[in-house]
C-alpha cells in the first residue's frame, strides 16, 4: 500500500435521506399510486430522493480506489468502504486522498472472492484491494451497487438506501496503527487477535519502562 500516499485535506459531509424518509416541498396530488404515473413516480424518486449523493464524486472515486478498511462495526445502520482514491483533484496533493464512503441501511451485501490464482508468498503478505468500474442502479428501494476491478479483486454488491461519502484525514491512522502503508499489509485495521498482542506488546513495554 505504499503507493496510496500521494495527496490530501478538506472535508466533506454528505448526508442523505433513505427512500422511506424523504418529502417533497409541495403537494402532488396527481402522482397516484396507479401505474399510468409510475414515470412521473420514478422521475421525482431519482430527483428528489437522491439529491444529495454526490453522484459526481461516487464516480470519481470509484474509477480508481484502493480499499484501506471495510467497516462492519455498525451494520445493521450502515456499512463502510474506507478507500484512498486516485482520480478525486484535491487542492494539496500530497497524498491521495482518503474518504469513508458509507451505505445506508444495507439490505443485501455480497462479496465474491477471485483472487485464488494468485500465489502470496508469506503469511502476512496480502493481495491489495482495486475498485475501478462500478455499476449503479436506482430500485424502489434505493441504491443497488456493484463495485470490481479486473480478476483477482473482490466483486462487490450492495442494495441500499442512500450513500454518504466523507473526506477523511489520513493521518490518524497513521498515528493509531503505524506501519499499515507497508506494501503486501492487509487492512489498515488488524484484527482483533492481532490487536490484542499488539495492545498487550505496548502495555509489557510500558510496564518495563515504569518499573523499578
Amino acid at each position: 500500500m505504499a503507493g496510496l500516499l500521494s495527496r490530501g485535506s478538506s472535508t466533506r459531509n454528505l448526508g442523505g435521506k433513505g427512500p422511506d424518509t424523504f418529502s417533497l416541498p409541495f403537494s402532488l396530488p396527481f402522482l397516484s399510486r396507479s401505474r399510468s404515473h409510475s414515470g412521473l413516480v420514478n422521475y421525482f424518486r431519482e430527483t428528489v430522493m437522491h439529491s444529495t449523493f454526490d453522484r459526481q464524486l461516487f464516480d470519481q472515486i470509484f474509477s480508481d480506489a484502493n480499499v484501506a478498511d471495510l467497516d462492519f462495526s455498525i451494520w445493521d445502520k450502515s456499512i463502510a468502504l474506507w478507500v484512498f482514491a486516485d482520480h478525486v483533484d484535491v487542492p494539496t496533493p500530497a497524498r491521495l486522498p482518503l474518504f469513508m464512503v458509507e451505505f445506508i441501511r444495507v439490505r443485501r451485501f455480497c462479496a465474491t472472492f477471485n483472487h485464488f490464482a494468485i500465489n502470496v508468498e508469506g503469511p502476512d503478505e496480502h493481495i491489495q484491494w482495486n475498485v475501478d468500474d462500478f455499476k449503479l442502479a436506482i430500485t424502489d428501494q434505493g441504491l443497488s451497487i456493484q463495485l470490481f476491478s479486473g480478476k483477482t479483486s473482490p466483486r462487490l454488491e450492495i442494495d441500499c438506501d442512500t450513500v454518504n461519502i466523507r473526506r477523511m484525514d489520513s493521518t490518524t491512522i497513521d498515528r493509531l496503527f503505524p506501519g499499515w502503508s507497508r506494501p503486501g499489509r492487509g487492512f489498515v485495521r488488524p484484527g482483533i487477535d492481532r490487536l490484542a498482542k499488539l495492545l498487550g506488546k505496548g502495555k509489557e513495554k510500558g510496564e518495563t519502562k515504569g518499573s523499578p
